[in-house]
């Protein structure tokens, strides 16, 4: 049965691979119900839970501690990691000594405090069961007590605090379990700012005449964990009571810098996006949260796929010192940029983005500093670097395992998909696309969308039955960045040519092309033009528009696709060619098996015969690599001409060393026999001579 994401991650973490604790806590899980098949995919449905030869294991290896230092393991257990300082001072320096002697914890460097967690998860997960009831209580609130009285001096001490009263049966005041939903919210920690948030609305809710402005302060921190859970109609209803309830200019901005995000992917409204920022910019007086609100406007547009309106906003835009705002405009240009094709340009406004948000310390970001990182791995695909971007893709992907972040999960999934897809990997893609659907299935349908794209292309690419092909929504608009857009258009695209609609698949690009030439998305224009001249329309002014592209844009994809239509638009076999050595040097190896297959068949039509087999016999070691794609392109140019019985033993006793003369001795044929067969075996296999020949006859 397949594993979910998360439940392997889980796993792993608990046991570190060793497999009898694997085994073991598949059994504990097994008998407390823990783990569910659903839609054939085995997922996470509560806790692990340790077996009980499992426990029984962790027990007698500290069964000869003392009592301080076992209420020591159980503190770390309860609330790790704890900090060096505050443990010594509930359980004291011996104790400790002790422990790590025994090798059951260890010492973490955070920063300039010195942290301890257990030695290994599996304490952690044993311990947990006797950290309940009176004597968890009695552990966690003097945690929270110690800190206190510490000075709490880190930011996610507050969070810490009200968890363990919480945990404990205490009620914390209203006032620092919003504080400590903040501190939650800004480390990422979401899930755990909405239960903090809503904890505290539930005792307001209690009171007879609750304080209104800090139930919008709650509620905008509870909409910001409710969107990266992926809930939007809840996160919409939340922003909107602190939008139109506060007095506060920070809440209100906030949220209306929330708010944005979630009315476009619950509701794909650029419209009404725009209107809330705009009327929280009319109510806001704080310069400092104009200035975000209108990144953040500038961010919709973008987001709506209007190039052009976001390249003018920001060439209005102040250049800024802050360190959030710095990363805020980063994270505007990088798209705007690449959308532009300046791929170099966008790699730099990301690494600055990504940088501006590690150095600053805002506690009002409204995307997590991974997002940096996305733009970075959009930017190294159109730069043709893919295995870099997968390298970025897989790195991201583990961070979002570990934090539990199914918006990033299904993102990341989605993404290393289409980079699949890129490298003409179908298989590979279709399962990639697979999971993200699967991790997307809580989350609003804009996150199965470009799933849903990637998924339809493998599975056309691989020629399934456009009946049996699942398609994304049709697009209506050019809504959506143009990077993220190609996929959705090429599915419809492509099932039109799969049905036998040519004409309808180039009228189809023709639109989308128009209407990406009206925002200034290159990137897309020129994706379209490459897809219209795989049909078989290389049109004027598309060709010139596309090479005007690939001169004065930093893009290697751009530069190959201009290639592949000059050369179709001119029957330039050698340039075709060329075009598919480029894509198989950005790593896009169906395209260039593809664009190979064609210049063959352009090579073959201007009567050479000889260059067109050469042509065939790069695009076979190329098509070899693509996991079984196929395009009818592909499939007409593959029946190349074989070589007949008579040749085959000539080139193979040619092969093996004998000259004319000996292999005519052999097959009772002449010399002058013998030499015209060979011409015709290397005229069919694209070779000049017998030094070529083995290797020809290996791929014939």
């Amino acid at each position: 049965v397949p594993v979910e994401s998360l439940l392997a991650r889980r796993i792993y973490e608990v046991s570190l691979g060793n497999p009898l604790y694997v085994r073991e806590l598949l059994q504990g899980a097994a008998d407390a119900n823990s783990i569910a098949v659903v839609d054939g995919v085995a997922r996470l449905n509560g806790e692990l839970r340790a077996s009980n030869a499992l426990t029984e294991l962790v027990e007698a290896r500290v069964r000869s501690l003392d009592r301080v230092a076992r209420s020591a393991l159980e503190l770390l257990a309860a609330a790790e990691p704890v900090g060096l300082d505050l443990l010594t001072e509930v359980v004291g320096a011996e104790a400790l000594e002790h422990l790590d002697q025994a090798g059951l914890i260890r010492f973490v460097a955070d920063r300039r405090r010195v942290e301890l967690r257990l030695a290994h998860p599996l304490y952690g997960e044993v311990f947990k069961t006797v950290t309940v009831g009176l004597r968890g209580r009695t552990l966690r609130l003097k945690l929270a007590d110690v800190t206190t009285g510490l000075g709490a001096r880190r930011r996610e001490d507050a969070t810490r605090i009200a968890r363990w009263n919480l945990e404990s049966g205490n009620r914390p005041d209203p006032l620092v379990l919003l504080h400590a939903a903040r501190a939650a919210d800004y480390a990422w920690d979401h899930a755990q700012a909405e239960r903090l948030a809503s904890t505290a609305l539930d005792y307001l809710n209690d009171d007879a005449k609750p304080d209104v402005q800090l139930q919008a302060a709650l509620r905008a921190v509870l909409g910001s964990a409710q969107l990266h859970s992926g809930r939007i109609a809840n996160a919409l209803e939340s922003l909107r009571f602190a939008i139109e309830t506060t007095d506060d200019d920070r809440v209100r901005a906030r949220a209306a810098l929330t708010t944005t995000p979630v009315i476009f992917e619950g509701h794909d409204d650029l419209d009404r996006a725009v209107e809330v920022i705009d009327e929280a910019m009319a109510r806001v007086s704080d310069a400092r949260w104009h200035d975000e609100l209108l990144l953040q406007r500038t961010t919709a547009l973008v987001e709506a796929g209007r190039i052009r309106s976001a390249w003018g906003a920001l060439s209005h835009i102040v250049h800024y010192d802050e360190p959030s705002l710095v990363s805020r405009s980063k994270l505007i240009a990088a798209p705007v940029q690449l959308a532009l094709g300046y791929v170099d340009q966008a790699l730099q406004s990301a690494d600055d983005g990504f940088t501006a948000q590690q150095t600053g310390s805002d506690d009002n970001a409204v995307y997590h500093p991974a997002a940096h990182r996305l733009n970075t791995i959009y930017a190294l695909i159109e730069a043709g670097r893919l295995s870099e971007a997968q390298a970025v893709a897989d790195v991201l992907y583990d961070l979002v395992l570990e934090e539990r972040r199914p918006v990033g999960i299904a993102v990341l999934l989605g993404l290393m998909g289409r980079i699949a897809l890129r490298r003409g990997q179908p298989v590979t893609a279709r399962g990639l696309a697979a999971k993200a659907l699967r991790a997307a299935q809580p989350l609003s349908g804009w996150y199965e969308a470009g799933a849903t794209a990637v998924a339809a292309c493998s599975a056309l690419l691989l020629g399934d039955s456009v009946a049996n092909v699942e398609l994304p929504p049709e697009p209506k608009s050019m809504r959506g960045v143009a990077f993220l857009y190609s996929e959705r258009l090429c599915a419809h695209g492509w099932a039109k040519a799969a049905l036998g609609d040519r004409e309808g698949a180039i009228a189809w690009f023709g639109h989308a092309a128009e209407l990406a030439r009206d925002e200034w998305t290159v990137v897309l224009e020129a994706s379209c033009y490459y897809e219209m001249a795989r049909l078989g329309s290389a049109r004027g002014d598309a060709v010139e528009r596309v090479v005007g592209f690939a001169e004065r844009t930093e893009s290697a994809v751009i530069a190959a696709q201009s290639c592949y239509v000059l050369g179709l638009a001119e029957r330039d076999a050698l340039k075709v060619f060329e075009s598919a050595k480029q894509f198989a040097e950005i790593e896009m190896m169906f395209a260039a098996g593809e664009a190979a297959m064609t210049a063959a068949d352009l090579a073959r039509r201007s009567n050479e015969p000889r260059t067109a087999t050469a042509y065939e016999r790069n695009a076979q070691l190329w098509l070899a690599l693509c996991e079984g794609a196929r395009t009818s392109v592909v499939i007409a140019a593959s029946a190349s001409v074989p070589l007949t019985n008579r040749e085959r033993d000539i080139a193979v006793l040619a092969v093996e060393g004998l000259t004319s003369r000996e292999i005519g001795a052999r097959l009772f044929l002449s010399f002058r026999t013998v030499e015209n067969h060979l011409q015709r075996i290397y005229t069919k296999l694209g070779v000049t001579g017998r030094a070529e020949l083995l290797v020809a006859l290996a791929i014939n």
